[in-house]
C-alpha cells in the first residue's frame, strides 16, 4: 500500500507511479478520487482504496487495521 496525501493539485502523479508498480493507492481525499476517472474509467473501484480523511485525522479511524480487513482477493485483484 502506498499513502496518497491530498498535494498541491488534484491528481498526484505518483498515484500513477504506485499503481504501475503494484502499490496499491491510498487515498484520502474524494478531490484526488475524483480525477480517477482520467486515468482508470471503470478500472477506478479496484485500483485504490478510499479511506476517510477526518475519521483518520481524528484517530476514528486504524490505517493498519481498515487496511487488513480488505478481503485477500480483493487486494491480490487491485496489485
Amino acid at each position: 500500500f502506498c499513502l496518497e496525501p491530498a498535494g498541491d493539485t488534484p491528481f498526484r502523479r505518483s498515484i500513477a507511479d504506485s499503481a504501475a508498480l503494484g502499490c496499491i493507492p491510498v487515498l484520502m481525499n474524494n478531490v484526488s478520487d475524483l480525477t480517477g476517472n482520467l486515468v482508470w474509467d471503470d478500472w477506478r473501484e479496484q485500483s485504490r482504496v478510499l479511506l476517510p480523511r477526518d475519521e483518520l485525522i481524528a484517530g476514528r479511524l486504524d490505517l493498519g487495521k481498515a487496511l487488513a480487513r480488505l478481503p485477500r482477493a480483493r487486494v491480490a485483484l487491485m496489485q
